[in-house]
């Protein structure tokens, strides 16, 4: 009987993190798939492929009428960069928007989370997607 109970009082809170984890992702992907177009356009009014590549792919963390936090994924699409193929990914960014008369516009980069080179602290972005 102690064996069960004490299985049990591992599994459920694994339960409840997966549940609450899912949730997140879900989340994100129904914001990224109804507003991803708009962050699209406004990584390139922004030239930020200047800053931190092309980008590869987005995802919406955080999304309201005023304000946008988006995590970018930028990839090597031209070659040239040391140690890195065309299609590797470069790095991950999270940035926050602010809408201002209709247009989105980059207010910050609030963190680098992740760099192929290492240059990055070890980050992490809430759900942990990559």
């Amino acid at each position: 009987m102690k064996k069960r109970s004490r299985s049990k009082s591992i599994l459920t809170p694994a339960i409840i993190f997966l549940i609450f984890w899912l949730g997140a992702v879900v989340h994100s992907e129904i914001l990224t798939f109804k507003h991803g177009h708009e962050f699209e356009t406004a990584f390139y009014e922004a030239q930020l492929y200047n800053a931190i590549g092309h980008l590869g792919h987005l995802k919406i963390l955080r999304y309201s009428d005023t304000t946008a936090r988006v995590y970018f994924v930028s990839i090597n699409r031209y070659g040239g960069i040391s140690g890195s193929e065309i299609g590797d990914r470069l790095g991950g960014h999270v940035f926050v928007f602010s809408n201002d008369d209709g247009q989105w516009v980059v207010r910050e980069q609030e963190r680098l989370v992740w760099s192929r080179t290492g240059s990055a602290r070890n980050g992490f972005v809430w759900p942990h997607i990559r």
